[in-house]
């Protein structure tokens, strides 16, 4: 694993154990002062041990390719000059609301008491959001989130660009092109959407599994644990995504964990975090949904089916060009190659898979719900699929002669 990519990592998943001590440490609802004191307790213990778990690592680094530099430097400026302080609805109506609930211990519960808070909604940048406000309290709210949602959109590629240049210089360019040149990725990020955050946590989970498989390190199942524990406590379908990945992944995970058990108790800190959200929180509107019969008969129409299929397929072409080409090219190669696709891939097709159902059992109207959120779930979905894609693709031997 490049130094650089265990950095930006251990710096990502650093930030998501800082919001959920400040979750708990809520739970006992102190003065503002002792809810510091004892969240920056539990938070420094919290890290030392991720961070000495996680060794050896290189605190500092300065690897990083001037080329890599210098695109980073050009996007972060375009982001700069495009970005809306704010964010949009969902960075003022959700998470920055919630933020300035989760600043006050006494009151933070008062957030579910809002009709259209989304109260069953994670609380990754929120608690986060909180926590820094508590530090910085003459500092505005929506200030954290813009610099925090810069961090993870310009991060993203960067991971993707450093971990695939070993594997083939070409792939590492048009995976950093795919996003950075892309005007949906970056109004994501300027919107503040939690969908950036997400699908970096899912491609770290999917980076230190594949070290975790091809070095056997086990100091890596740390990282992969508490990525997958970040996933869940960023957005529900993360908790999907989680899962899926648990599911496939369930023997290397669990014969690296028993080299490291207290790893897994990182992840069982998001659980308890996600269990103590939830159980307050108003349920969520799919399941509710999903228990009526004419749910069910509504989903298992045909002609529903067709319509989010070719909806998604439109948009992810349309919207995800690079990544598209890359999809369809290792389906061609793996075809001529005779080659069924690698676990990985079909881990990323399950949570297609899961977007498709949601669609079929969601209790709003189809072309409405899939317009307002279809493509942020792809996005979501692209990121590790770019990264699966570039690893399946076959190395090139350099003493191979031309």
């Amino acid at each position: 694993m490049h130094s650089f990519s265990k950095q930006i990592s251990r710096l990502l998943l650093c930030l998501s154990l800082i919001s959920i001590c400040h979750f708990l440490i809520l739970q006992f609802q102190l003065p503002v002062r002792f809810n510091l004191l004892l969240t920056g307790a539990l938070g420094i213990g919290v890290l030392i041990v991720f961070l000495k778990a996680t060794a050896p690592l290189p605190v500092f680094s300065y690897s990083v390719p001037w080329q890599l530099a210098l695109v980073l430097l050009f996007f972060a400026t375009a982001f700069l000059f495009r970005t809306r302080k704010y964010g949009g609805w969902d960075a003022t109506g959700i998470y920055h609301l919630a933020a300035n609930y989760l600043t006050h211990p006494q009151a933070w519960k008062n957030m579910w008491l809002l009709p259209r808070q989304h109260g069953d909604y994670p609380l990754f940048l929120g608690s986060l959001i909180g926590f820094f406000r508590q530090l910085f309290p003459c500092i505005p709210t929506y200030q954290f989130g813009y610099c925090l949602s810069a961090l993870f959109t310009l991060a993203i590629p960067c991971l993707l660009f450093v971990e695939l240049r070993t594997k083939s210089l070409f792939l590492a360019w048009a995976a950093l092109l795919a996003f950075f040149a892309n005007l949906f990725y970056l109004n994501s990020g300027i919107n503040q959407y939690a969908d950036i955050p997400l699908a970096g946590f899912t491609l770290l989970a999917f980076i230190a599994l594949q070290h975790l498989k091809d070095k056997g390190n086990p100091n890596l199942i740390w990282l992969c644990w508490t990525a997958l524990g970040a996933m869940i406590w960023t957005k529900n379908e993360g908790i999907f995504y989680a899962a899926v990945f648990i599911l496939f992944q369930v023997k290397p995970l669990f014969r690296f964990t028993k080299a490291r058990p207290v790893s897994f108790l990182y992840f069982l800190l998001f659980v308890l975090s996600l269990i103590l959200l939830k159980h307050g929180a108003h349920q969520n509107d799919l399941f509710q949904h999903a228990r009526s019969a004419s749910a069910w008969s509504e989903a298992l129409r045909i002609e529903k089916f067709k319509t989010i299929l070719v909806f998604l397929t439109t948009k992810f072409v349309g919207t995800f060009p690079i990544v598209a080409l890359l999809f369809f090219a290792y389906l061609l190669q793996s075809a001529y190659c005779k080659r069924v696709p690698a676990r990985l891939f079909w881990m990323v097709m399950s949570f297609v898979i899961g977007i498709v159902c949601v669609y079929m059992l969601s209790p709003y109207g189809l072309r409405w719900h899939l317009a307002t959120s279809a493509t942020r779930l792809l996005l979501q979905v692209s990121i590790p699929l770019t990264y699966v894609l570039a690893q399946g693709w076959p190395r090139k031997n350099p003493k191979t002669s031309s």
